[in-house]
């Protein structure tokens, strides 16, 4: 239990990357269906959702299978169907397959600097003040 403390209060005080600033991957597999692998430097590994990819990856899609992988800095989001084989780049795949489906999902994260901001609701009266005791 001690360990689990320590290792949590060490993740909250170390400073954490924002978003798209010294991330070591650069896309993300958002969806899978069938097999997909990823290959670097000779060591393969299977694809799940969620699983992260890095630059210079070489990503084949099993035949039948489809995979949409998300690039967050460029906010491209990448449908491949199977069969298939890519590089992993910054911003986008590479080689631009005409069988691949892109779209922009860039989203703008609001500032974490701003204050929280409330929820109002309308038409409810304010909360009556608390009965003072009597002396």
């Amino acid at each position: 239990m001690f360990f689990f403390m320590a290792g949590l209060i060490l993740m909250l005080l170390l400073p954490q990357a924002a978003p798209g600033q010294g991330v070591p991957y650069s896309a993300m597999v958002m969806d899978i269906s069938g097999k997909a692998t990823a290959t670097q430097q000779g060591a393969s590994r299977a694809l799940e959702a969620g699983a992260v990819l890095y630059p210079q990856e070489v990503v084949a899609t099993g035949a039948g299978a489809s995979l949409t992988v998300y690039y967050s800095e460029s906010g491209e989001e990448e449908q491949w169907p199977g069969g298939l084989k890519f590089t992993v780049g910054k911003l986008r795949s590479d080689p631009q397959h005409p069988a691949v489906k892109r779209r922009s999902r860039k989203v703008a994260l609001p500032s974490l600097e701003a204050p929280p901001g409330g929820m109002k609701v309308r038409g409810a009266p304010p909360p009556a003040p608390a009965p003072q005791p009597s002396r």
